[in-house]
């Protein structure tokens, strides 16, 4: 069963937009990680999503600058 695991987990490895995407489906508490997500959204355009998510890194710690900013992009 781990080696299962292992392939499923390595598909994620493919792309870094895809990568980010599983990482905060594996730990969606993570500031850092949705700032991320965010910036995947804002490069595919999608605008909604993007803002969505860099205000949910922000409410989880307002003191992340990194957020703040995408934000302001």
């Amino acid at each position: 069963t781990l080696i299962i695991r292992t392939y499923v987990r390595n598909l994620d490895w493919q792309t870094e937009d895809q990568l980010w995407l599983a990482t905060a489906d594996a730990s969606p508490s993570d500031f850092k990680t949705h700032n991320n997500v965010g910036t995947v959204y804002l490069k595919q355009g999608d605008n909604t999503r993007a803002e969505r998510e860099f205000l949910l890194a922000i409410s989880m710690n307002k003191h992340y600058a990194d957020a703040y900013y995408n934000l302001g992009l």
